[in-house]
């Protein structure tokens, strides 16, 4: 699925939802996407994380440790959600081929 341009709703507007409704299954949603704003934060924190210990020339296995931790959260998120429904990339116009590369 395709998503239009939409303006996201606000905390408060969530908040004022989840009082107006109370359809379980709208609430769900509402439940949702406050998880996920506060995951987002959190996979933030750890992909800076491992950006700050890459500029600093950290070890590699410091930035593995971390690097792992960031695609932990990110799987977790991603498999809490189900499946996610998308468009099958369409390849850039100017992107190299891959084409007998063996990939």
């Amino acid at each position: 699925m395709i998503l239009p341009p939409f303006k996201p709703p606000k905390y408060d507007e969530l908040r004022a939802w989840y009082r107006r409704y109370q359809s379980d299954d709208v609430r769900r949603l509402i439940f949702e996407v406050q998880a996920q704003r506060y995951a987002l934060p959190k996979v933030r924190a750890v992909a800076d994380a491992c950006r700050i210990d890459t500029e600093n020339d950290q070890p590699q296995i410091v930035r593995m440790k971390k690097l792992n931790q960031l695609l932990r959260m990110i799987d977790a998120e991603i498999s809490r959600a189900d499946k996610i429904y998308r468009s099958p990339p369409v390849a850039h116009p100017n992107a190299p081929t891959l084409v007998g590369r063996g990939s």
